[in-house]
């Protein structure tokens, strides 16, 4: 069946009540080209709906239906993102490509309904999703959601042959048109026409053979190519654990790397989160009003020898959209894109959680929103320069943390040792600390003993696999 696309344009500021509630009625005579219907406004979360397999022609069709639609109207009144919603098994890989370029030029975030599949070529089509602020600086932000009971899937393009037509010519042509397919969504990948096609899973894509899907299935993938699960609750598991989760996830989309397989050992730390958080309100200024913002940061634990902090900015601004939490490296791992810093709640649970099995949100729920804030502990565990134990546990590092001969960062590397090994004490009790952190670890000043330990002051002599030296307390546990 052809694509069928219905619009209906809801309610968007200053726009008329004729053009709200009221959509355009179009039909289109070329043979597998979108049909475009009219149905009164129903409340729907999309403004448009494209479903069925995709052919050639569709994308022209829906240029001209959308295109006319739009220039219609004033672009800078869509102050919030308008969003396609696509239910398609897919169809011709090549239109998949032409649609992702319509959908980016017009500006439209992408959406997978309720029990909704967006597969092979939509799949292609999904990741155009986009939004341009009329107030921005020019840009666009990665914006594609979906809800927890659709499916989104991707494979490699078939070689499609004509019924008894197996010679070369005929192999030959449908391989080249195979490539053709290739070399497009390659093409949108490289000149960055689809933001956030993290390279992981476009290389699966290439690896899926036509038979079958590759699934995006869990938080971890999801969040990998941008896509956020909606609408989802914030996670309510142990307290600090959604601040943990977010800022996992969010290495993860920006460096493009698979943290699911290695989760449990990542795990250990998230522990060792209670005890190093801090929030700041904040209030930002826009030119319409003053919002206030509470920003979480995680000292360290990220990047390098996990010297980086996690910042998280929650804005007060948004109602029912999920649209809340902003993360960001300082100082860590390069300079990272504008339109990647945003993420919905689903990036607060764990990546190996399955999208299939995240609860979902009433209206209500998404309506009032769990502050980050609210989940971290009132109480923290007492400081100490010493490690009392015989063991202790390496946390708050990325991979590993360097074993070194001598104290101080200047000491010569002889071992690296992974997150979450343990470690022998060699004196329980006992440290070593530049002079001027002397009187911090003799005393109880927490924020004082937290600074010299945070600032890699104070070292701790361990065993290690029949090897010994030391290790920063900022990274035993």
């Amino acid at each position: 069946m052809p694509v069928q696309i219905k619009i209906c344009q809801p309610l968007l500021h200053k726009i008329t009540t004729v053009l709200s509630f009221v959509c355009f009625l179009s039909f289109g005579n070329t043979a597998g080209a979108a049909t475009v219907s009219s149905l009164q406004n129903d409340d729907s979360e999309c403004s448009f709906l494209l479903e069925g397999e995709i052919k050639a022609g569709d994308a022209e069709q829906l240029s001209k239906k959308f295109g006319i639609f739009y220039h219609q109207v004033n672009r800078t009144i869509f102050n919030s993102p308008v969003y396609v919603c696509l239910n398609s098994p897919g169809g011709s890989l090549l239109e998949g490509v032409d649609l992702a370029k319509v959908i980016i030029d017009l500006g439209l975030a992408t959406r997978i309904p309720e029990n909704s599949v967006c597969l092979s070529a939509c799949a292609i089509a999904f990741m155009a999703g986009s939004f341009f602020h009329p107030e921005g600086d020019g840009g666009s932000s990665t914006v594609r959601t979906m809800h927890p009971t659709a499916r989104l899937g991707f494979h490699a393009p078939s070689l499609t042959i004509p019924q008894g037509q197996y010679n070369e010519v005929s192999v030959e042509k449908a391989y080249n048109v195979a490539l053709q397919a290739v070399a497009a969504v390659s093409d949108l990948r490289a000149t960055n026409v689809i933001q956030e096609f993290a390279e992981s899973i476009f290389i699966t894509f290439l690896r899926t053979p036509s038979s079958t899907f590759t699934y995006i299935d869990t938080v971890g993938a999801a969040t990998r190519l941008g896509v956020k699960i909606s609408p989802v609750p914030v996670f309510d598991g142990k307290l600090g654990a959604a601040v943990s989760n977010l800022c996992e996830n969010a290495v993860s989309r920006y460096s493009d790397i698979d943290i699911e397989k290695d989760w449990g050992r990542i795990q250990n730390k998230a522990d060792f989160l209670a005890n190093n958080l801090n929030v700041d309100g904040s209030e930002i200024v826009y030119d319409d009003g003053f919002f206030i913002a509470s920003e979480i940061v995680y000292n360290g634990g990220f990047y390098e020898e996990g010297n980086v902090s996690c910042h998280i900015k929650q804005y007060n601004i948004s109602k029912g959209i999920d649209y809340d939490f902003r993360v960001s490296f300082p100082y860590g791992g390069g300079t990272f894109p504008g339109y990647q810093n945003v993420f919905g709640s689903s990036a607060t649970y764990p990546p190996t959680t399955l999208i299939s099995e995240l609860p979902i949100a009433s209206k209500s729920q998404m309506m009032t929103k769990v502050k980050l804030t609210d989940t971290i502990p009132n109480k923290r565990s007492s400081l100490s320069c010493g490690v009392a134990g015989r063991a202790s546990k390496i946390v708050n590092v990325q991979k590993f943390t360097n074993l070194r001969r001598q104290a101080g960062l200047n000491g010569q590397v002889i071992s690296q040792v992974p997150l979450g090994a343990t470690v022998s004490v060699v004196n329980p009790g006992n440290f070593l600390r530049y002079d001027r952190c002397a009187a911090t670890c003799n005393g109880t000043n927490q924020t004082a003993i937290k600074q010299c330990i945070d600032n890699n002051d104070v070292w701790i002599e361990v065993d290690y696999n029949g090897r010994r030296g030391f290790l920063s307390r900022k990274f035993l546990e």
